[in-house]
């Protein structure tokens, strides 16, 4: 009776750390982020949910929320020319996001960066989420981006982290089939 309602409003975070992104081209993980943030972004602002965008690359990605077919055209092309060449830490960029995110407010992190950051970055969600935002995961096993490097162990402790807080997670490989995915 007394749990906080989710706000109508969607933050989308992308990691354009160049070490985040493992692959290449169309196959990498970036790639797939981006992909999945165009997907979401069309959804929301077809139902005029919020939606705001935030990354850290050479170029900063920042888009102020919005809704609609306008808003979403604005994000499409931002997404269309971000790259993956930023040298922030995720965890800083998740400090922004806690700094303006606003209570029940849904945000979807992209989280495929190196191993050694994923406590910073675990810590950043725990912010978030004792602000008052609701975590949606989207968990990239950095392995099978890499040709023959399938080891299903690389993303177990950031997973048992997120379990942990109770985070909402998606797990993607590169192979994974993103329409059946979210169509589920």
């Amino acid at each position: 009776e007394f749990e906080p309602l989710a706000s109508a409003c969607l933050y989308l975070v992308l990691d354009q750390a160049a070490d985040a992104n493992v692959g290449a081209g169309r196959r990498s993980s970036f790639e797939y982020a981006v992909r999945i943030a165009a997907s979401i972004a069309n959804f929301s602002c077809a139902n005029n949910v919020p939606t705001r965008l935030l990354g850290q690359g050479q170029t900063a990605l920042q888009q102020p929320a919005g809704c609609g077919d306008g808003h979403y055209q604005r994000l499409l092309e931002e997404l269309a020319v971000v790259a993956a060449d930023g040298a922030t830490p995720y965890a800083a960029v998740l400090q922004q996001v806690a700094v303006d995110c606003q209570r029940g407010e849904t945000v979807v992190v992209f989280l495929s960066e190196p191993q050694l950051r994923n406590a910073g970055t675990l810590k950043a969600l725990a912010v978030l989420q004792d602000l008052g935002a609701h975590v949606l995961a989207i968990l990239f096993r950095r392995s099978s981006f890499i040709e023959g490097g399938a080891v299903r162990g690389d993303t177990a402790m950031l997973m048992a982290g997120l379990q942990e807080l109770g985070t909402a997670c998606l797990l993607i490989e590169a192979d994974t089939d993103l329409v059946r995915l979210f169509n589920a």
